[in-house]
Order: structure tokens, then sequence, then C-alpha cells
């Protein structure tokens, strides 16, 4: 079995891009993007997810030298990914789950979103049963 993780996503850039860090001569960007939950049917507002993305330079070839601003529609492509720090105290781990995107590409106005994530892998433990009830007071 091949391992496969491809994401690609059609959203709206929540902010501009803001630097991260440089390696290897490739400067990554951080920015988020809301991804609509489902197709609008009415004219009501669509509920959306807000997903944080880090974008290499090299992805955005296509805008031709314009940077992609807040509130550009995009189509994101690249990977699932789970960062793991240590915060201050230098005990505490925190996660962070983004997208590293490899492509980014402009979306004209009314296009229709497609949204597609692929993820495989190895389970690397047993799956737990846990029972409770939510903040909701649902089980």
């Amino acid at each position: 079995m091949m391992n496969v993780n491809e994401v690609m996503l059609t959203g709206i850039l929540v902010s501009d891009l803001v630097s991260d860090h440089t390696t290897g001569g490739d400067t990554f960007y951080r920015t988020a993007i809301h991804v609509d939950r489902r197709r609008a049917v009415t004219d009501e507002e669509v509920p959306f997810d807000e997903i944080p993305l880090m974008v290499s330079s090299y992805a955005l070839a296509p805008f031709r030298g314009r940077v992609p601003q807040s509130g550009d529609l995009v189509q994101a492509t690249g990977e699932l990914r789970l960062a793991v720090y240590l915060t201050d105290d230098g005990d505490t781990r925190r996660r962070e789950m983004y997208i590293l995107v490899t492509e980014l590409l402009p979306v004209a106005d009314g296009t229709a979103h497609s949204n597609r994530v692929t993820v495989s892998g190895k389970i690397t433990r047993a799956a737990r049963y846990r029972s409770g009830y939510t903040e909701e007071g649902r089980i």
C-alpha cells in the first residue's frame, strides 16, 4: 500500500501572506483560507472553516510577481502537515496542523469550489472508544 497525502482546497485568503521563515533559499509564508463547508443553495451565509496555510515562495509563480492578498479567491494544493513545538516553558508541547502549499493558483470569481483531501497511512495505535458528553451536552 502506498501512502498518499494530497490536499486541494478552493477558498478565500483570510489575510495577506506573512513571512515565517527561510530554509534552503525558499521563503515560507503563513496565512489562512476560508473553505466553504457546503454548497450555497440559498442566499443565507455559507458556513466555512478557516484552515492555516504555510506557502512556499515557489508556489507563488502563477501570480507572476503579484503577491496574493487577503480576499483573493485561490486554489491551494499541497500536503497536510502536523508540527509539534515546545512552548516557552520548555515542557509543554504545542501541536499545529496546517497545509503545506506547493502550488497556489488564482481562481476567477464565480468558479465552483472544489475541495479534496486524501490522506492514507498506517494506524499507529489501537482505536479507543470515548464516551461522555460534549460542551454542548451531546453524547
